[in-house]
């Protein structure tokens, strides 16, 4: 049987860890180990944490003396993991019971696949839903994309998978390098593209996460910082020549800054 590791990051978001814990100690399919990765806070999160996990011996906290960031703490937990499958709920957001037995039966039906993902719910501070994403469904039914069917639907869309509730093939992702810091904000979004043209993914229209919007998220901050955006074309085009399409690169690009741009106007 298949193992899952659940690697949380955190940083100063202590408010929001009751939820964020509790959405991973409340799986309908329990994750076989836990690792939550303090990143340097100076809020009472790691005091938090060790109330929170408690009495889960299957739960670990791991502390950075010196902050490292996003994606290196990403990157922590993914070294330090030992399931066969991985995923990287956020702490200021929250996976739903069924999100680990879901992406389980996905992958088991699709043992290609590179990953499984599902919808999430956006909701604000305070918890209230204010939104759905994605917001272009690669299917509408639970199912496989296969690399081929992946590289023709970017030609009209990209912006199909969550980090909040994507349960990755650890060896797969490993083999990518795991997350590109240079790529911010945008690391796991092009690590899930890339595993999508080599092995195809499985999706659900389920809801399986909430992705808390709450004015201090990565994403939205860095949403039109061209150096990201830049360095997330390259890596796109350093590809293996038929992986992407023609001009994906470009398309990228432009798509990116018509969503930034989309965030400047809302806000």
């Amino acid at each position: 049987m298949a193992t899952i590791s659940l690697v949380m990051p955190n940083r100063n978001h202590a408010a929001f860890l009751p939820q964020a814990i509790g959405g991973m100690l409340a799986q309908q399919r329990a994750a076989d180990e836990i690792i939550i990765i303090d990143d340097a806070s100076d809020d009472d999160s790691v005091a938090v944490i060790g109330r929170l996990v408690a009495g889960a011996p299957h739960a670990r906290l791991l502390c950075h003396s010196r902050r490292a960031g996003v994606i290196a703490t990403l990157n922590h937990g993914l070294a330090e993991a030992r399931g066969d499958w991985i995923a990287f709920p956020g702490a200021d957001d929250m996976v739903f019971p069924r999100f680990l037995k879901v992406a389980e039966e996905l992958l088991a039906r699709n043992p290609a696949a590179g990953f499984a993902c599902g919808a999430a719910e956006l909701v604000d501070g305070d918890g209230a839903t204010t939104g759905l994403r994605p917001i272009l469904l690669p299917l509408h039914a639970p199912g496989f994309v296969a690399p081929e069917r992946f590289r023709a639907m970017l030609r009209r869309g990209d912006n199909f998978f969550l980090g909040a509730c994507t349960l990755y093939r650890t060896a797969a992702l490993r083999a990518l390098g795991g997350f590109d810091a240079a790529l911010g904000a945008m690391a796991d979004g092009v690590a899930a593209r890339r595993l999508a043209v080599r092995h195809g993914f499985a999706f659900t229209p389920e809801r399986l996460a909430a992705w808390r919007l709450h004015g201090g998220n990565l994403s939205t901050a860095t949403a039109g910082d061209e150096a990201m955006i830049g360095a997330a074309a390259a890596t796109i085009a350093a590809e293996p020549e038929g992986l992407f399409p023609a001009g994906y690169p470009e398309l990228l690009v432009r798509r990116q800054r018509f969503g930034a741009e989309r965030i400047r106007i809302a806000n």
